[in-house]
């Protein structure tokens, strides 16, 4: 079964995230968020989806499906459905995976650097963790490439 992204998916990352912040003491709703960062999934059981990743200082906050009329986000970045749940299983590391060429931002640096940080923060990791292969809402079988 390919993977779903949907709103109850994206629910349960965020809850899955605020509640990560809660045992840091860490606000998880900036007043206003440093960077946007734009995964635009393919391989899902939808076809392509856009999400919209909200960074503040390298911490990831929320995750949503991105709106057709909104601005630009700060960075793009295409990627397969199977490499978006290697990364949320911790078993794709995102900087080797852009030293390697699977993900190809379009954007500053900056905001590279900052997503992968937010990527691997403890925190953050323990939360994304969730919805590893089987184990999460929207995240089980095979995905379509």
């Amino acid at each position: 079964m390919p993977l779903l992204i949907d709103e109850n998916w994206l629910n349960a990352i965020n809850s899955a995230l605020v509640e990560a912040h809660s045992t840091t003491g860490k606000p998880n709703n900036p007043a206003e968020p440093t960077d946007q960062v734009e995964l635009v999934v393919s391989g899902t059981k939808g076809g392509k989806v856009a999400t919209r990743w909200s960074l503040e200082n390298a911490w990831l906050h929320s995750v949503r499906v991105a709106l057709p009329d909104e601005e630009p986000a700060t960075l793009t970045m295409p990627i397969k459905a199977a490499e978006l749940q290697s990364l949320l299983a911790g078993e794709l590391d995102p900087a080797v995976a852009f030293m390697r060429g699977d993900l190809k931002p379009e954007g500053p640096t900056g905001s590279l650097l900052e997503f992968l940080a937010a990527l691997n923060r403890p925190e953050t990791k323990a939360a994304l963790a969730l919805f590893s292969a089987g184990s999460g809402a929207g995240l089980s079988g095979d995905l379509d490439s």
